[in-house]
């Protein structure tokens, strides 16, 4: 297995994590050690394809090697190259096909824009070819999330305002029950 080291964190805010152990990551010709206190948000995916492509799963480690890799200069490294041993590391670790796929055209499309379209170019047909493909029925479950999400949160404003006008309502008799301190009895 190409990571050597569990994945050993704490909470460092609302969605930052910070290892409290190094990671170790091995592969044909490269080694990397992810330092403790290195900070990592897991996979960075939009809320909207959360439903599809959690922040954590069985990607997670190569999701904390790609975020050290991106956010620490290493040599000889760029991230087109963070980006491939993030695909690469995903197939190791057991991430199914169009999956891992998906979520490396997702950071590559992120660092295609970073670079203003330099960083290898050559690797737009396949980004283009992923999102065409399973992107297009990705999309359509994301628009489907997005609609539900907008018309539940369009309940919960019904739901507020109706709340509001009936307590303005002075006739509404509203009846509460004191709150009474909790007995108890020991068995005779």
């Amino acid at each position: 297995m190409p990571f050597l080291s569990e994945l050993v964190i704490t909470e460092a805010g609302d969605n930052n994590w910070k290892l409290t152990a190094p990671l170790r990551y091995t592969a044909a010709y490269q080694s990397f050690e992810i330092p403790t206190k290195a900070e990592t948000d897991f996979a960075s995916v939009p809320v909207l394809f959360q439903w599809l492509i959690p922040r954590s799963g069985r990607y997670t480690k190569a999701a904390v090697l790609h975020d050290f890799l991106w956010r620490t200069p290493v040599d000889g490294v760029s991230r087109g190259d963070a980006d491939g041993i993030f695909r690469r590391s995903m197939r190791e670790l057991g991430v199914p096909f169009l999956r891992r796929w998906l979520m490396w055209a997702g950071v590559r499309v992120a660092s295609l824009w970073k670079s203003k379209f330099r960083d290898r170019l050559r690797d737009l047909p396949r980004v283009v070819l992923v999102f065409l493909f399973p992107g297009l029925f990705v999309l359509a479950g994301g628009v489907v999330v997005v609609a539900l999400l907008l018309g539940f949160y369009l309940l919960e404003l019904i739901a507020a305002a109706i709340l509001m006008v009936v307590r303005s309502i002075p006739s509404v008799q509203r009846r509460t029950n004191p709150v009474r301190a909790p007995t108890m009895r020991w068995p005779a």
